[in-house]
């Protein structure tokens, strides 16, 4: 109360002090809000001048590794064209201004490939890119260094880059430009005295806005490095830079796939004092103005009345509560003026221009940013490559682009309506599990690339490459996925891997020779069989391969593949062991973009030249055993004609010689007649038995006891200066063998291993059971695969060359100068007609081995000893035999022999005749020749067997392919003797007949 009992004056003092008050203290706060603006305003520009720098970097740096990882495939940089590589790269550098140079290292960092010209080909093996790409295998960041060749600050990347045979051949590499920052600084008009700053993982700086010269390829100040290497990817904060003037800083940090480390660091600053300036100046401004003013109002209120006090208050009063409306048009300063409430008045309407000010900036940064909206709703519809938005949590779709729409064939509104797996070709949940898995992965930060199998609305499938990344829109998480058709793309793949996997599978040598006629590529093929390892084959001359082709011999080659096209011929290849082998070579002459070549395909013939040669032999082979068959055909022939002759005089002879004194000179006369007579008969048998057609009385006999039983006779025959060894085996060695035959094949190998010995020498005898497989019987014709016997006759003689070997079988083929040359042709014979196998093995002065294969069997073998006769014969009287030969000599003889032994003969000289005689007389025996007119034996006896039931038979003949064998071999149960004979023999036979 005693406040309103003062004078008036002190009380307007009161009044006008308490209304600058507000005044003041609206002054205050609008300065200190708008310092903490300018302040919040400074941190954002500077971020988001980073962020574009720092995008920037981003886009360059993918658009490098793409370029570089197309580089990297290039057949011209796997093989290391240094000419075609540079000319490439120049192209490249020429259309890409943000590339200082693009260069290529080999594995030891030896450059061998520049965009631009190098008087010296630098190493870099020291470089970070370079040693990192090396180690990793993947695209790698370097740090700041002084370009070698343009002597200033850059920054560069490198990616390995391999070798057709899978190996790093070096490093890709290029230097970036960092110009460009600048140009995105000044682009971005900030306040004198900013600056941009960028460091690499060291905190090197690489680029400066202040005094390049002065900082760049300094360290960074610890304190700033720290904070950015132990902050978030992306931030702000205030501090000295390294002028020491205080800014406010923004800055993020940059990383590769694969690097834990930030390669690069960006950072934005604005100095503290360009952004409070203005504020302090305009509090204190404000503040002087309203001291001031307050001074003249206390004068005037001493002077002015109070009722220039109360209307100017409340007008004042209505503008505030106005202004606390948001009306921020209103004004006082028109209504309230002069004084200290003028000055209050003016400074009301300064404070509501400012806010007014504040609120149009407002409403301009909204209007920009939706702006940029647009821009970016543009650029996300304009882009090829399909782009979905994602919730990063659910996967729920929230946008789509019009690419996306195009390639899914589904409209935005029912793609946004679809989950991942609707899209997805895979089995629930799996396809939606991965993709949930990779796009978690993508929310953590770390971005993701794979190959997926996409699904259209029609339910086509295609194949489609998806880059998932984070990304803010509206303040939210999300994950943008960026997919791209490359069906195509795959289908060119395989059918590159199918041509590739044709060529290095390719069963034959295939060769790529430059004009030079140096090989610049080879299959898998060509190495395997000249013995290379791939790099060692590449760049040889194909004279170091073909003997034949010398450097002036290729030069003639080239013109006439140039000239023809194409060029075949045979030739031989020389390999790595130095080994030569046949070869047919089809040559076709190409060119391709300038570039001229020979593709030759080598066929390696050895095989087919074995299998020509093979056949070659074995066509020899037929040809022997063609002509042997040939020749026993006509022995077989003339054997029936030259046995009939014999038998007459044999018989007779035999006859005679008994009616003779023995020594007197008519029985020395008859012996050698018989002597001369059994030559021509022996001489028959050789010549049937070579030709296959002895009559053979097969029986199953123990190889091994026939040899030891045959022993004393051999040791009686051969020399006694000539070893006999018996390397009898004590296996079982059961075969079917005519027990006479296979004696006579022994005795001619015996004789013919002592022929060939002189002087002292060994005969071994060796058997063994043996088993032939199939690739012994393919080399050995005649042969089937199973179970055999082997009989070796081996001698210590002079031995064979290998055209005696070769002729060795061959009828009268002898190089004794003595005997018939029959001797192994008819065990060649006989061993074949025993359904064996004979081969022979010799050396000149190393004797000779002969090797028989008897099949072998496992039924019960008869004893090799014949059973003992005591030599006496019983008399023929009472028996009664029928005689029938249509041989009138043989039929005379016959008779003769039988009555002489008392038998009663009745003669008949063909069947009809013999039927008529036997139809009403007794006959004990039948005697008949085999072959025949009307009917032959066989069925002479069987029409017999109706009269005389029981009636026994012995056949007779001098022919080889009668009706009682078969295949040569006797048929079982039958008798026969064969022409001609003797005395003793048809006795002999027709007492075991009867008997």
């Amino acid at each position: 109360m005693k406040l309103f009992a003062m004078s008036l004056r002190v009380q307007l003092f009161l009044v006008v002090a308490i209304v600058a008050l507000p005044a003041a203290g609206i002054i205050m706060f609008s300065g200190f809000q708008q310092r903490r603006a300018a302040i919040s305003e400074s941190y954002e520009e500077a971020r988001k001048v980073a962020e574009g720098i720092a995008a920037e970097q981003d886009s360059l740096v993918s658009a490098a590794e793409q370029l570089l990882v197309t580089l990297a495939q290039l057949p011209d940089v796997r093989q290391r064209d240094s000419v075609r590589v540079e000319r490439l790269l120049a192209d490249v550098l020429r259309f890409s201004p943000q590339y200082l140079n693009i260069f290529i290292a080999d594995p030891a960092g030896k450059m061998w490939g520049s965009a631009v010209p190098l008087n010296n080909r630098f190493s870099v093996a020291d470089r970070r890119y370079f040693i990192n790409a090396i180690s990793t295998g993947r695209f790698s960041s370097g740090e700041h260094i002084i370009g070698r060749i343009f002597k200033q600050p850059t920054m560069s990347f490198g990616y390995p880059f391999k070798t057709p045979t899978r190996e790093y051949g070096g490093v890709i590499a290029l230097n970036f430009n960092l110009d460009y920052c600048r140009r995105m600084f000044e682009r971005a008009k900030l306040p004198e005295g900013s600056s941009y700053i960028l460091t690499d993982h060291r905190g090197i700086i690489i680029q400066s806005a202040l005094n390049p010269g002065q900082y760049i390829g300094t360290p960074e100040r610890p304190e700033i490095m720290k904070i950015m290497r132990n902050g978030a990817e992306r931030g702000t904060f205030m501090a000295p830079g390294l002028d020491g003037v205080p800014r406010f800083f923004g800055y993020r940090k940059l990383f590769l796939p694969g690097e834990s480390t930030s390669y690069m660091y960006v950072r934005v600053g604005i100095p503290v004092e360009t952004v409070v300036s203005e504020s302090t100046h305009a509090i204190i401004a404000n503040l002087i103005v309203l001291t001031a003013f307050l001074a003249l109002a206390l004068a005037a209120g001493w002077i002015v009345g109070e009722h220039s006090i109360i209307g100017r208050v409340s007008a004042l009063q209505a503008a505030s509560r106005r202004l606390a409306a948001g009306d921020l048009d209103v004004r006082v300063a028109t209504v309230v003026e002069g004084g200290e409430l003028g000055e209050l008045a003016r400074s009301f309407d300064d404070m509501a221009m400012q806010l007014a000010a504040r609120e149009e900036k407002q409403r301009a940064a909204e209007e920009a940013l939706r702006r940029r909206e647009s821009n970016y709703r543009e650029i996300f519809n304009a882009t090829k490559d399909a782009l979905f938005v994602h919730e990063g949590e659910t996967g729920r779709i929230v946008e789509v682009n019009r690419a996306a729409e195009e390639m899914f064939q589904y409209t935005a509104e029912e793609l946004i309506q679809l989950s991942v797996q609707d899209l997805s070709f895979g089995k629930r949940p799996s396809a939606r599990d991965e993709a949930m898995r990779l796009m978690g992965r993508a929310s953590g930060g770390e971005p993701q690339c794979f190959e997926w199998i996409s699904v259209r609305k029609d339910g086509s499938r295609f194949y489609s490459e998806v880059v998932l990344s984070a990304t803010a829109i509206g303040g939210r998480g999300r994950v943008l996925a960026v997919v791209r058709d490359i069906t195509e793309r795959k289908h060119v793949e395989e059918d590159l891997r199918l041509k590739n996997f044709t060529i290095e599978n390719f069963a034959d040598c295939v060769y790529w020779v430059s004009s030079d006629g140096h090989i610049w590529e080879v299959n898998e093929t060509a190495c395997s069989t000249l013995g290379y390892r791939y790099s060692d084959l590449i760049g040889r001359h194909v004279s170091e391969i073909d003997n034949e082709v010398s450097s002036s011999r290729w030069e003639q080659y080239w013109e006439d593949m140039r000239v023809a096209g194409s060029k075949n011929l045979a030739a031989f290849h020389r390999r790595k062991d130095g080994s030569v082998f046949p070869v047919e070579v089809a040559a076709n002459y190409f060119r391709y973009n300038d570039r001229e070549y020979v593709c030759a395909i080598a066929r390696d013939m050895t095989s087919h030249r074995q299998a020509e040669e093979e056949k070659k032999r074995l066509l020899e082979q037929l040809n022997q055993s063609q002509k042997l068959e040939s020749i026993g055909r006509l022995a077989g022939g003339i054997a029936h004609d030259f046995n009939n002759l014999l038998t007459p005089i044999i018989g007779y002879a035999d006859i005679l010689r008994g009616r003779f004194r023995e020594g007197s000179s008519e029985g020395q006369q008859m012996e050698r007649m018989l002597l001369a007579a059994h030559k021509a008969k022996k001489l028959v048998q050789q010549l049937l038995g070579f030709g296959r057609k002895q009559i053979l009385e097969m029986k199953a006999l123990d190889l091994n006891q026939v040899i030891s039983s045959f022993h004393d006779i051999l040791r009686r025959t051969i020399r006694e200066d000539i070893e006999i060894r018996m390397l009898l085996t004590q296996d079982h060695c059961g075969i079917r063998a005519d027990r006479n035959q296979l004696e006579q094949i022994i005795m001619n190998l015996a004789v013919n291993a002592q022929d060939a010995i002189s002087g002292h020498g060994t005969i071994t005898f060796e058997t063994a059971p043996v088993l032939i497989d199939e690739e012994y019987a393919r080399q050995h014709p005649g042969m089937v695969p199973g179970e055999y016997v082997m009989l070796a006759v081996t001698d210590n003689g002079c031995g064979m060359d290998e055209e005696t070997v070769k002729n060795v079988f061959e009828p009268f083929f002898t190089t004794k100068g003595h005997g018939t040359g029959l001797g192994l042709a008819t065990v060649y014979g006989l061993v074949k007609q025993h359904g064996g196998s004979i081969w022979t093995y010799s050396e000149p002065g190393r004797g000779t081995v002969f090797k028989i294969f008897f099949p072998l069997v496992a039924e019960k073998v008869l004893e090799a000893d014949a059973p003992a006769r005591d030599g006496t014969r019983r008399g023929g009287k009472g028996c009664t035999v029928l005689l029938v030969e249509d041989n009138e000599m043989v039929r005379q003889l016959a008779n003769e022999i039988l009555l002489m032994q008392g038998f009663n003969v009745l003669l008949a000289e063909n069947p009809l005749q013999a039927l008529e005689i036997a139809a009403d007389r007794m006959v004990d025996l039948l005697v008949t020749d085999v072959v025949m007119p009307h009917m032959n034996g066989p069925e002479l006896h069987t029409r017999l067997l109706e009269v005389h039931p029981a009636l026994p038979v012995l056949y007779m003949s001098g022919h080889t392919d009668s009706v009682i064998v078969h295949h040569g071999v006797l048929k079982e149960g039958v008798s026969f003797i064969h022409k001609p004979f003797t005395v003793h023999d048809l006795l002999q036979k027709v007492e075991n007949v009867i008997s």
